[in-house]
């Protein structure tokens, strides 16, 4: 299960960006850490954290790489593990999908009070 970040302070040099992967579908990109950590990044967000994937790495972060047809991100660490993730077909931030669902409940009370 993904972990939803959407704010947090800024940890990018503290953690050392060992690999880099662009995912153009939803204009972020992921980073892979000499720690072990995998973190999708917000483009048009000034770079912000958007998703952490649940990684069992003991180890730096040694391939990364995204498969645009099936929207899946593969991720190996130096320890000799590798894990796969299904990435959503969308993103939104948590402040407009609130949004989204704030109007969807006005909508419907309406709806429901007019009956």
């Amino acid at each position: 299960m993904m972990q939803h970040y959407p704010q947090e302070t800024n940890d990018k040099n503290q953690e050392n960006v060992n690999k880099f992967c662009w995912i153009g579908r939803l204009n972020s990109y992921c980073e892979g850490t000499k720690l072990g950590y995998l973190k999708m990044r917000s483009a048009e967000d000034k770079g912000n954290c958007i998703l952490q994937f649940p990684t069992m790495f003991t180890d730096k972060v040694r391939l990364l790489r995204y498969d645009k047809t099936k929207n899946i991100m593969f991720a190996a660490s130096r320890d000799g593990t590798c894990a796969a993730w299904k990435l959503p077909p969308e993103w939104c931030p948590q402040w407009l999908d609130k949004k989204i669902r704030d109007i969807r409940l006005e909508q419907g009370q309406k709806l429901f009070s007019g009956i």
